[in-house]
């Protein structure tokens, strides 16, 4: 922890350090209660001031240290609660000199040139920064959350890809080697190598690609929590004839967006974590009630591309969540629609380690569940 490694800086210049960190955060962090090694802390207790003078009292006690990193980390719970709720995880949009008008840049996580699994054809796939949800077996840890600007990840690159800018970590691409030494040391599930891009940047960066793809997919964390500019991106798209997608949770509300984003969007590839809303709770963190609206949504629009599950025994039921998405979509299919169920077998490859302990579904009981789709009339089924 960066702060076992802080142990000897003086008091002085340790509170100006964390002073500098949470001068960002709000003035008070709710969340009702936690429980600290030296006692209750109520709603309101946690400002940063609070959390200052308990840095500047960080030579007395070990007991002190523990109390002051309770406090970090539920200041940084509440951050990202905000963000989940408000979904105001974009920066404040530049004005362009040429056009005049707003230019909206996100964080972008990474963008891969030639992918052929997420969607038809060999595809450029972007993959952006934050998610509002929490999945226990999410193999993209590290795209959950926005950076916070801590510094533990800089001590740790060893080409000064990661740097101190005006009191926030910066990422330099040309430096980075991929040695991935910043997401091992980042705690909060939020990568620092990120870049801030317009969607007229992204296009420009895959349209070096159009020889050799059949289009672009948009994927995160979780895409859909910047509609603004998937849809100024899916008009670039439009207008040049390149086929655009969304991999998304399915958290949005499509419908209020249904003449401002569905029409430059060929199609929605959307995760069905399970179909019981309690079984989604306990995988996700949050009930299902709006992602199973949003389905039917997007298949009453014929913009429903494909549907994912993720099959993990124990943690939830396969076969219940198949049986009645298929069903569900099955008149959909019925009608002509090409509606793909991709069945995939949980693997803990790139896990957060406290959920690595889940067992991988066996051959046989995938194929089982390929044969219940097709039972309640879904044609297009893979297993992954």
């Amino acid at each position: 922890m960066f702060l076992r490694k802080r142990r000897r800086v003086q008091a002085s210049s340790f509170s100006l350090y964390w002073e500098k960190i949470f001068s960002a955060l709000p003035e008070r962090v709710g969340l009702g209660s936690i429980t600290s090694p030296r006692g209750k802390w109520n709603e309101g207790d946690c400002t940063s001031q609070r959390i200052v003078e308990l840095g500047s009292l960080h030579s007395a006690k070990d007991s002190r240290i523990e109390e002051f990193r309770t406090m970090q980390e539920l200041a940084v719970k509440k951050e990202q609660q905000e963000n989940i709720e408000k979904q105001e995880n974009i920066e404040k949009p530049e004005i362009r000199a040429d056009r005049g008008q707003a230019e909206i840049k996100v964080p972008v996580n990474k963008i891969i040139p030639f992918s052929s699994v997420d969607g038809p054809g060999n595809r450029t796939a972007i993959f952006l920064q934050a998610c509002n949800l929490d999945c226990k077996y999410c193999h993209n840890p590290e795209t959950r959350a926005l950076c916070i600007h801590c510094g533990d990840c800089i001590p740790g690159c060893p080409t000064k890809a990661i740097y101190w800018e005006e009191g926030r970590v910066a990422f330099s691409p040309e430096k980075c080697i991929g040695c991935d030494q910043c997401i091992h040391a980042c705690t909060h599930n939020a990568s620092p190598r990120i870049r801030r891009m317009s969607a007229e940047e992204v296009f420009q960066e895959a349209s070096k690609n159009l020889p050799f793809i059949r289009g672009i997919t948009v994927s995160g964390g979780e895409c859909t929590l910047y509609p603004e500019f998937l849809r100024e991106l899916g008009m670039l798209c439009k207008k040049k004839g390149i086929g655009f997608l969304l991999d998304s949770n399915g958290y949005y509300d499509f419908s209020k967006d249904e003449k401002d984003l569905l029409p430059y969007i060929d199609g929605v590839m959307l995760d069905i974590k399970a179909y019981n809303g309690e079984e989604h709770k306990r995988v996700t963190g949050f009930s299902n009630g709006e992602i199973l609206k949003n389905m039917r949504i997007l298949a009453e629009y014929d913009k429903l591309f494909e549907v994912r599950t993720v099959v993990v025994p124990g943690l939830f039921s396969g076969k219940d969540t198949v049986e009645k998405v298929s069903k569900e979509l099955s008149p959909y299919v019925r009608k002509g629609q090409k509606i793909r169920y991709k069945i995939i077998a949980y693997r803990e490859f790139g896990v957060r380690e406290q959920y690595k302990h889940y067992e991988s579904p066996g051959e046989e009981e995938l194929k089982a569940l390929k044969e219940l789709a097709e039972q309640e009339g879904m044609q297009d089924i893979i297993l992954i």
